[in-house]
Formats: C-alpha cells, structure tokens, sequence
C-alpha cells in the first residue's frame, strides 16, 4: 500500500511553513500561524503513520526518525529557506521597477514564491531523499 502523505495534495500540507513565509507579504499573523501548524501538524502525523506501520518495535522506532528527519528538511527547512529568499528578492526587484501596477507590487511575490514551491517540491523530496540513502540512512 503506497504512503498516503506522499499523494500530491496531501504532501503539500507538509509545506505549511514555506506557504506561511509565502504570504507573510500579504496576511497577518493568524493565517501565518494556522499554516505553521498545518505543517508541523503533516510531520508528526506522517512520522506517527510511518511508525505504526512497522511490524516490529526497533522497526518503528527507526521509520519515526527517518520521517521525522526527511520531513524536517524536504518539507520545512529547505522549502521555508527557499520561499523566503524568493519572495524577499522578487519584492525587492519589484521595487526597484517603476510602472508596476500596485496590485502586482503586492501580490507578485507571494504568487511567485508560491509558484517556486509547487515546481520545485518533487526535486527537493528526491534530493533529500538521495543525500539521506548516501549518508543517514546507511547506519540503519
């Protein structure tokens, strides 16, 4: 049976964080936090799934951890990172560039870091998942 959080609309729960940072330029602090716990919510939940799946007690202890870590950076760490230093960018070349309409001035770089991740998403699962199979998961 395939992993049910790694199906696409569900695995984009685990980029509450990143999804927080993208509207941060446009939404207070409530829509921020609630995003940030969706995200930590999609962590625990997958590392508690992945546990309870295992048939044996050390088994589970390992699927926990290994989740933990791989979702702790392919869904909050590295996407967060990414987000953020998008946005920040685009809203600093969008206000460098006259003529652009106000609208876009506000949306443009939420739209844009929202973009970035959704493309993004798949490479970054497979980059992490290929650095921890090279080196952590090589002691388990």
């Amino acid at each position: 049976m395939p992993d049910p959080f790694i199906v696409v609309p569900i695995r984009h729960l685990g980029h509450g964080f990143a999804i927080g940072e993208a509207l941060t330029y446009r939404f207070d602090t409530g829509y921020i936090d609630a995003c940030n716990t969706i995200g930590i919510s999609y962590i625990f939940l997958h590392a508690l799934h992945q546990g309870f799946i295992q048939p044996h007690f050390k088994r589970a202890l390992i699927g926990v951890f290994d989740t933990l870590v791989f979702d702790g950076i392919a869904s909050a760490i590295v996407p967060s990172f990414m987000t953020y230093h998008v946005c920040r960018i685009t809203a600093n070349v969008m206000s460098d560039i006259r003529g652009i309409p106000l609208v876009v001035r506000k949306w443009g770089p939420t739209c844009i870091g929202l973009g970035v991740l959704f493309l993004t998403y798949a490479y970054i699962d497979e980059t992490v998942d290929k650095i921890m199979n090279e080196t952590i998961r090589t002691s388990y």
